[in-house]
């Protein structure tokens, strides 16, 4: 898979820019349905980016267990373990 490599490399740089700014919560939404879809349509292949995700999508599924998330967001929690 040769576009592997620099697709989740700027997904996942994009992720972490977006964690440490107070970006639109929405980019986070898309940011991890696209990770999530990647990693299920590649399957096993995609172990081998699965360190470069796991520490920010982690972060993310803390930080949102402890805030208050619109009741029309609710499923995005969802969405976040589904990726992890």
């Amino acid at each position: 898979m040769p576009y592997l490599e620099p697709l989740c490399q700027k997904l996942a740089a994009v992720l972490q820019q977006h964690l440490q700014s107070t970006g639109p919560f929405m980019v986070l939404e898309q940011l991890c349905t696209t990770v999530a879809a990647v990693a299920d349509k590649i399957e096993k292949d995609f172990s081998s980016q699965y360190d470069l995700f796991m520490p920010n999508l982690m972060s993310l599924l803390k930080a949102t267990e402890n805030a208050k998330v619109p009741e029309n967001e609710g499923w995005f929690i969802f969405t976040n373990t589904d990726c992890i």
